[in-house]
């Protein structure tokens, strides 16, 4: 049963009294009650832990069911997880009765056992219902056991507290964390100088001791402070990030933001390697701005019927963020950013969604209007692209842009913002969604929407007479050329005829492809003088095999796309569904790193990879996984490309190819597979990557979950590293399923 878990704001929320947020305590001496238990078994991650001295649990972690069960344990006391991937995701710690509200003083001691490592510890706690929003403060630990001690207000009963730490895909790690305690307080009591006194901290924020333990550790090898002046050694290729209007519109409403936010927001990117800032304004037929034209959020806000049913779209957090914006501050962000981002070095465009249908399926089938999807959608059901299915599909409500109406409307949006924004350039977004004509009529639809591109490009010419400079035009689009014809897109007679200025390959929304045919898109767009800019979506899932799990990116497979990208001839990269909740970079936060230490989602993680991966000179500076997936957008009488799963046996070699691009002087590669079998025997696989015999060099656990099963690595011979592609062939004794392939390419700090 899934509950909705709110954490407690950890810092001033109180009027009477300032509660300051987790601050890191000084490292020391410190015997716990309970030491980890030896041996540990095989495989598990063993974390030592008690609650108020009498409370000791165990947890399993069922890795397909994503459940916890916990069991108290008598001998020794520790928590034991099957997979060292979820160690990001989080520790379960259970009080031993529920917590009421309160003030409460909490006391903690913690330590990572792998040597010369700093971590990110997080503490949240957690109701079954709560209308706080969550706040994750961090503590900074190393090798010694830490004291913390802070106080903290809870609002609602506790229903458990959360441990959880990384780096979760670097390397394993045991958390041992000992003699919590959670004491009631009376809000009077608290120092009047805590903020500068928490627990052992004498003093120190967070950055300072994170400052000293990188001085005194060996990791200080692979993190340093970001040096302007030393990243002019490298050359820029540049990064573009389109930008998911519903994230920031929630984040703007529930945050607070004001219009200085909004402008530091489009500030906070000087310095990176971020070139183009891709504002999408439309989507699913509706604009996140005012206007006349067709459906707007800010309209929505108000509505309290459409098409006899009563609605309510104020609790909606993209409606309601257009209406903290337009209303409330009465102000515009694109336009805003239009002015900000110029100066400051980068490019602004305006991004339409050609044919998203987000909530279109779900809101029709309901019969409950979605308050993201326009008027003109639900009024026009003789414009869809299919309509003679009994149970019509997922993509089958999408409009049909055989029709002259479709393509009108569609053009009509382009105008609308077009004479609302001096952008630098307009992006067609046809990967929101690709599904334009019905059943049969793709080919059909080639001529068809090259009529409607010469016709976008006619109207984008009138506003570069309006505005007095060129507008760029870029579409975004399937991975290969082939699957672009599939769906009826004609993109190299759209670079033939001087339409389109940039392509876009990317997949869809399952998986990143780590495979785009860049260097095909990049000689086919080159004699045009288009630029390509291979995309980057938020996930990895390796096959379409149910063994596949569906997770999101690390530092270290994102650059690898990067690197591949550029040593095929990519102008840039391109992200998308990167999501970004912050307004500033601390500079606490500026480090360059070559490992996967932070999380993307932090803002040492988003700093690092936008000043890394748009760079092909800096990327042959740091490791990276080469993750093998697939395309994931392909049409119906296609099959997937995917070359995963894959069967093992002996009669004939398994063969895997996987991209790598460029290998820099000093790397070492690691072919890993996942292996399907419990046990290796006497004999590993015979493995040959381009053709040269590997070593096996042992096993280990997947980081970063893409699968279960456990990783046979084996060293690649130096004498292959020519770059490009590693052909892997795989032959066994035992048969076995690979479900996972990478390479790694390990830069020595």
């Amino acid at each position: 049963m899934k509950k909705r878990f709110i954490s407690v704001v950890l810092s001033a929320l109180m009027a009477f009294t300032a509660v300051a947020p987790v601050a890191a305590a000084e490292s020391g001496d410190y015997t716990p009650p309970h030491s980890i238990v030896e041996p540990t078994p095989e495989g598990d991650l063993f974390v030592t832990g008690q609650f108020n001295n009498d409370r000791v649990l165990r947890s399993n972690w069922n890795t397909n069911g994503q459940t916890l069960s916990f069991v108290e344990d008598e001998n020794g006391g520790y928590l034991a997880m099957s997979d060292i991937t979820y160690a990001w995701t989080g520790f379960d710690y259970y009080p031993s009765s529920v917590v009421e509200p309160g003030t409460y003083k909490f006391t903690g001691y913690f330590r990572t056992t792998n040597p010369g490592e700093i971590s990110l510890l997080e503490l949240l706690f957690y109701y079954t219902d709560s209308t706080v929003e969550p706040t994750y403060p961090m503590i900074y630990i190393g090798n010694d056991w830490v004291k913390a001690e802070f106080y903290v207000t809870l609002y609602k009963e506790l229903y458990y507290l959360r441990v959880r730490g990384g780096p979760y895909d670097e390397c394993v790690q045991e958390y041992c964390i000992d003699n919590f305690s959670l004491v009631p307080v009376d809000p009077e009591d608290i120092p009047a100088d805590y903020i500068n006194s928490c627990g052992d901290n004498l003093g120190l924020d967070a950055p300072e001791y994170v400052k000293k333990a990188f001085a005194s550790m060996p990791i200080s090898k692979t993190i340093s402070k970001y040096d302007p002046e030393k990243e002019k050694q490298y050359e820029i290729n540049g990064i573009m990030i389109n930008h998911d209007l519903t994230q920031f519109l929630m984040d703007a409403n529930t945050k607070g933001w004001n219009e200085e936010d909004i402008v530091d927001y489009a500030l906070q990117f000087e310095g990176t390697h971020v070139t183009d800032y891709v504002i999408n304004v439309f989507s699913e037929g509706t604009f996140n701005y005012p206007t006349n034209y067709s459906s707007d959020y800010i309209d929505m806000y108000n509505a309290t019927e459409r098409f006899g049913t009563a609605v309510d779209y104020t609790e909606n957090g993209s409606i309601a963020g257009a209406n903290h914006i337009y209303n409330v501050l009465s102000t515009d962000y694109v336009g805003l950013w239009h002015e900000y981002f110029p100066q400051i070095g980068i490019n602004p465009w305006i991004s339409f969604r050609m044919n998203d249908v987000h909530e279109l399926t779900a809101s029709i089938v309901s019969g409950e209007p979605s308050g993201l999807v326009s008027d003109f959608y639900y009024n026009n059901p003789q414009l869809r692209r299919v309509t003679h299915h009994d149970e019509p599909g997922y993509y089958d409500y999408a409009l049909n842009y055989k029709y002259d109406e479709t393509r009108e409307f569609m053009l009509g949006a382009i105008n609308d913002a077009l004479n609302r924004y001096d952008t630098y350039g307009v992006e067609l977004d046809f990967q929101r969604d690709l599904w334009l004509f019905g059943i049969g009529d793709e080919y059909k639809g080639l001529e068809i929407m090259n009529g409607f591109m010469r016709e976008v490009d006619d109207l984008v010419k009138v506003y570069e007479e309006k505005y007095g400079h060129e507008i760029k035009i870029s579409v975004r689009v399937a991975s290969d050329i082939q699957t672009c014809y599939d769906f009826g897109l004609d993109v190299l007679t759209w670079a033939a005829e001087d339409i389109i200025d940039l392509v876009i390959p990317t997949g869809r929304f399952t998986t990143t492809d780590m495979d785009v045919p860049t260097k095909i898109w990049a000689s086919a767009m080159k004699p045009f003088g288009v630029e390509v800019a291979p995309g980057i979506e938020a996930n990895v899932r390796v096959s379409e095999s149910k063994a596949a799990q569906v997770k999101g990116h690390s530092f270290t497979t994102e650059a690898a796309f990067a690197a591949n990208a550029f040593s095929q001839g990519a102008d840039k990269v391109y992200l998308f569904n990167h999501f970004r909740g912050s307004t500033t970079f601390d500079e606490s936060s500026k480090v360059t790193l070559t490992s996967d230490f932070y999380s993307l989602s932090t803002d040492s993680g988003w700093w690092n990879l936008l000043t890394t991966i748009g760079s092909y000179d800096k990327l042959m500076t740091v490791s990276r996984r080469s993750i093998l997936t697939y395309n994931d957008m392909y049409q119906l009488w296609r099959e997937s490309n995917a070359q995963l799963p894959i069967e093992v046996n002996t009669k004939n070699y398994a063969t895997v190819r996987i991209p790598i691009g460029d290998v820099p002087e000093g790397a070492e590669l690691t072919l890993k597979f996942s292996t399907s079998l419990a046990s290796l025997g006497d004999t590993p696989p015979t493995v040959y990557v381009n053709s040269a015999l590997c070593t096996f060099t042992g096993m280990e656990t997947c980081k970063g979950g893409y699968v279960n099963d456990k990783l046979m690595c084996y060293t690649i011979p130096e004498s292959v590293y020519d770059g490009g592609y590693m052909v892997a062939e795989i032959r066994s004794d035992v048969e076995f399923t690979v479900e996972y392939a990478e390479v790694y390419l390990e830069i020595a700090p």
